[in-house]
């Protein structure tokens, strides 16, 4: 009795101890819950921002007003006071050196900034300013605005082949440079030698960009831009004038050496493509030429060409660098300047002749078969060939009416053709076994116009 007792007692405490535990517990959570609400209600609450603009008093530098509108239409942000600043206000020195500003116009925020924050801002102790700043801007430290881009373009109007590069301004426009002039000139006048003389330019067309294209967050190597002086110089691609003789460098002529009789040889045009497009080369005169011509075995006998088709490249390839760079592996340079094309590895599976062997090289090997078909047979009527060979049946009507020849298994055929009349089938025999091939025309293979192919591992 008194064990029970004893056992009572025990569950009766662990219950009160329990009790207490949840209504502290109950209390506790309670009191995080109104915790968070409250700082919920705080963060719901305007933040209380003095606003402080300065001006640069420049028409072309950033627009500061789409910052101050952002700000005005945040509903988070309540705007207690506004005081607007000039580059020439007294106050403004002041302000510049307490928060170390280096460009304006910008947007100071003073007042409650631990509760806020705020893309392109920056904290700078009691206060938010703004530094995201593009350029144009004022300079506070130089006191100049920075980012006005002055260009000069020269360009050579008697070379119509020349590759402009004006383009390049639009590009620079596009994304986001501003132009304070644009001075467009000819390489006769008078202040275009100056400025070709003063920066000691090589070619013409070309474009000079003043220093402050530096302000802009823009890869000027990737633009090839060299600076001389305070330009920067862009140069054109070849074509162009030399600057020193006035010629134009850059011309070249193609003759294209092929042989129309090989079907299966590789389209010579194709370097025509790859020197145009690849390699911006300025061909002025292109010329196909036949191996078996007069002027064709000339080039063979002057240039020692072995293999065809190939090419012949004439002119001033002089400036064409990446083309240079690369045709030592390709072919070679002549005595008289002539580059030839030599290398047909450099095309991959081109097919070409070698003229040394007198032979097809890379061509894919055929075998051809002629099978005779009469009024009602096949001659031959057994046909043997090796796995993974390449066929070519030419199929060729002998007999008085239409036939055909049909492959069973391989499921081709020609179709039924007139007397006197032939026709090929390709295939590749890739099935091992035998097959036979017949006249589908009606009543034609029963009346014994049927043979056998037979695939052999």
């Amino acid at each position: 009795m008194k064990k029970q007792k004893l056992y009572f007692i025990f569950f009766v405490s662990i219950l009160f101890v329990l009790v207490v535990y949840n209504y502290y517990l109950a209390q506790h959570t309670q009191t995080l819950i109104n915790l968070v609400n409250s700082q919920i209600e705080e963060l719901k609450k305007p933040v209380n921002l003095k606003m402080i603009i300065i001006d640069a008093n420049c028409d072309v530098c950033f627009d500061i007003k789409e910052v101050v509108d952002n700000i005005r239409s945040n509903e988070r942000i309540n705007v207690t006071e506004v005081e607007v600043y000039s580059l020439t206000d007294s106050d403004v020195r002041a302000l510049v050196l307490s928060y170390s500003i280096d460009r304006l116009p910008t947007v100071i925020l003073e007042g409650e900034i631990d509760k806020v924050q705020l893309a392109g801002f920056e904290n700078k102790g009691s206060a938010l300013v703004f530094t995201a700043i593009n350029p144009p801007y004022y300079d506070t430290k130089s006191k100049k605005v920075v980012g006005l881009v002055k260009a000069i373009y020269i360009n050579a109007s008697y070379c119509d082949l020349c590759r402009e590069n004006y383009q390049t301004i639009e590009f620079l426009e596009q994304n986001g440079v501003v132009f304070e002039s644009k001075l467009f000139l000819d390489i006769n006048s008078s202040q275009a030698q100056q400025i070709i003389n003063t920066y000691n330019l090589k070619s013409i067309p070309v474009l000079l960009l003043s220093q402050d294209i530096e302000a802009y967050n823009i890869q000027l190597s990737d633009l090839g831009l060299n600076k001389v002086n305070d330009f920067y110089i862009v140069y054109s691609a070849p074509p162009y004038v030399d600057s020193e003789s006035g010629e134009i460098r850059g011309l070249a002529e193609l003759i294209l050496l092929r042989n129309s009789s090989c079907d299966q040889c590789y389209d010579v045009s194709i370097h025509s493509e790859i020197l145009r497009n690849r390699f911006g080369v300025a061909i002025i005169n292109e010329t196909y030429v036949e191996v078996d011509s007069e002027f064709g075995q000339q080039l063979i006998s002057k240039y020692n060409i072995t293999k065809i088709p190939t090419i012949i490249i004439l002119g001033d390839l002089e400036p064409y660098t990446a083309l240079n760079n690369i045709w030592p592996n390709v072919g070679s340079i002549e005595n008289d300047g002539a580059y030839v094309f030599r290398n047909m590895d450099a095309l991959g599976n081109a097919v070409y002749i070698d003229l040394t062997l007198n032979k097809i090289v890379g061509a894919e090997e055929v075998r051809e078969i002629v099978i005779a078909g009469s009024d009602f047979n096949f001659t031959p009527n057994e046909i043997r060939v090796k796995v993974g060979e390449k066929v070519r049946i030419v199929f060729r009507n002998e007999g008085e009416v239409g036939h055909n020849l049909v492959i069973e298994g391989y499921n081709i055929g020609t179709n039924v053709i007139p007397s006197g009349a032939t026709q090929p089938i390709e295939f590749v025999a890739d099935q091992v076994g035998e097959f036979a091939f017949y006249c589908s025309v009606p009543g034609h293979r029963d009346l014994g116009m049927e043979g056998l192919l037979i695939v052999e591992e």
